[in-house]
């Protein structure tokens, strides 16, 4: 998701609420699905480590369980 507008209009804010990093003042958020703010694309990643090991790493980065990675995994070996 991207937000666009002026300085001040509460873009940062609304991206806050949105990850569960602000509570709003008023109002509320339903979140349907994974949220993961991306502070920089590179976090998570090792520049060492293998590419499957990477994947790993970034996968629980976003919370992904180690099941769901294997079978990830398995299915980019084919």
């Amino acid at each position: 998701m991207g937000v666009t507008g002026q300085n001040g209009s509460g873009k940062t804010t609304l991206l806050r609420v949105c990850c569960e990093a602000m509570v709003p003042t008023s109002g509320k958020v339903d979140i349907s699905g994974l949220v993961t703010p991306f502070i920089d694309i590179r976090l998570g990643l090792e520049e060492d480590a293998t590419g499957y090991e990477n994947i790993i790493l970034k996968g629980s980065y976003l919370e992904r369980t180690p099941n769901f990675l294997l079978h990830f995994l398995k299915k980019l070996k084919k």
